[in-house]
């Protein structure tokens, strides 16, 4: 057994564990203990249905398979291939040809290879990737002066003003206009999602993949019945461990995270409840709430095994250089930098470093990393 499947077979039994003492807590948990958490998830429902913006209308651009497209692009012949992007020990996307014999992102290489035989694994060109991300970004301010990226292959745009300055033009005729553009720009395919918030946006790009967009209309009853019958996969934030916690309370849509409120204010911390009601009643941000301020910025590389530095550091610049450049852009210096990390055994750490007069350069964001954390 490799180290990956060890490694994922620990985990799985952790969470079994985890499971079963929910479950345990379940049947402890009288009528009366239930109507009271029934009652403080109505009131937050309540509450925060109350504050919900329809008139706001966001975009999540999407780039398809991003890095494998790039690849592709540049090599004609791969483009009637299966590949994925990254090494052996894990891989960092894959095409959809690919992705039709169960090859995905996060995956060990040799795992994929066993379940596509033909498949060609492409390494990482970090450089490229954040060169042709700059290129096709460039569409975005015409459209929305204030858009934010996330990662190097994705988006949000609020074309509110955009549209109500030109009321001729149909919502999807503009975003398909972005998509366009982008296509003229990079000559890749993006697909997006048009939603009353950053959530709903982003669970829409999915919709019509690749190359393709959906719009969600911006009202309750809409959005109501779109949430329904969403499995709660689809929702940003809820991944494997919480989709498993959920499947053993019998919850697998969305509409039923509603349903069973009072049971999900019972076993989950107050902070993962209001998340998952946050999730049943489609609530998320847009890039208009200015009391919200966000709190960090994050970017990361995967690549094979090693111990060299060298290689370390070529991948740790370009990361940099992405950091220094939002933060110029907003303004900002950072105070506390943390590097997260995944040995070969795919157990993860982390190690931070407070820096009270903050840093702002791509160099002294570099020199922080390689100093403190001697590497």
């Amino acid at each position: 057994m490799s180290s990956f499947e060890k490694a994922k077979l620990v985990r799985q039994e952790r969470h079994l564990e985890d499971i079963n003492a929910m479950l345990s807590r379940l049947k402890l948990l009288t009528p009366q203990e239930l109507q009271q958490s029934e009652a403080i998830a109505t009131r937050y429902c309540n509450h925060i249905q109350a504050n919900v913006e329809y008139s706001r209308i966001i975009v999540h651009v999407d780039m398809d398979s991003f890095y494998a497209s790039v690849e592709m692009r540049d090599n004609p012949e791969l483009r009637d291939k299966p590949i994925a992007v990254g090494g052996n020990s894990m891989l960092c996307t894959a095409n959809y040809k690919a992705r039709e014999f169960g090859v995905r992102s996060a995956m060990p290489g040799y795992l994929a290879k066993e379940k596509c035989p033909d498949l060609m694994i492409v390494p990482v060109s970090m450089d490229k990737y954040i060169a042709v991300s700059h290129q096709f970004r460039s569409v975005f301010p015409e459209f929305d002066p204030n858009f934010d990226m996330v990662g190097v292959d994705e988006g949000y745009l609020d074309i509110t003003e955009y549209a109500k300055n030109r009321p001729q033009m149909e919502i999807e005729e503009i975003v398909n206009d972005i998509r366009s553009k982008v296509f003229g720009k990079v000559n890749l395919t993006c697909s997006a999602g048009i939603a009353i918030n950053k959530t709903l946006a982003k669970v829409c790009s999915n919709l019509n993949k690749p190359n393709g967009q959906f719009r969600l209309p911006s009202n309750p009853t809409d959005i109501s019945t779109f949430l329904f019958d969403l499995n709660v996969k689809k929702m940003p934030g809820i991944g494997p461990v919480t989709q498993q916690r959920l499947a053993a309370l019998n919850i697998n849509k969305c509409g039923e995270l509603l349903d069973k409120k009072d049971q999900i204010f019972s076993l989950f911390t107050a902070h993962t409840a209001e998340f998952l009601m946050d999730c049943a009643l489609g609530i998320g941000g847009n890039m208009t709430n200015t009391s919200y301020e966000r709190k960090s910025i994050g970017t990361e590389s995967t690549f094979q095994p090693t111990q060299s530095v060298g290689l370390f550091h070529r991948h740790l610049t370009p990361m940099c250089d992405e950091i220094a450049d939002w933060l110029k852009k907003h303004c900002m210096r950072a105070k506390t930098i943390t590097l997260v990390f995944k040995d070969c055994d795919f157990q993860r750490g982390s190690r931070g470093k407070t820096i009270p007069s903050g840093v702002v350069t791509a160099d002294d964001i570099f020199k922080i990393v390689k100093n403190y954390f001697m590497i």
